[in-house]
């Protein structure tokens, strides 16, 4: 499925996680579009969102039913922003492997 405005969703999903304003099931939805579109999007909008989600997964400062699709999409832009595979997945790891370590279990 193409969209003809991917950026709609990422602004929509800024402006509701800034504010704290926005309905869970709706985001759910957002980050859905946010997650099959994001190959599509500018470079330097991957790179700002990839920070953002990474920010906010580390921070905790989103809500857990949103955790997953976030770290979905941020495995995602990581594959889209490197230059291999094998790059993104020693970057997946490491990430993962840091945020595990913010706050262990």
């Amino acid at each position: 499925m193409e969209f003809k405005n991917p950026m709609f969703a990422v602004e929509y999903y800024r402006q509701a996680i800034s504010s704290g304003q926005g309905c869970v099931s709706l985001l759910v939805i957002v980050l859905e579009v946010l997650l099959s579109c994001s190959a599509s999007l500018p470079r330097q909008v991957q790179e700002e969102i990839l920070e953002e989600f990474k920010y906010n997964l580390s921070n905790f400062s989103i809500e857990r039913e949103l955790i997953r699709l976030n770290v979905e999409i941020a495995i995602d832009l990581i594959y889209h922003l490197s230059n291999s595979k094998k790059q993104a997945a020693k970057t997946v790891k490491s990430w993962s492997s840091e945020l595990l370590d913010l706050h262990p279990v």
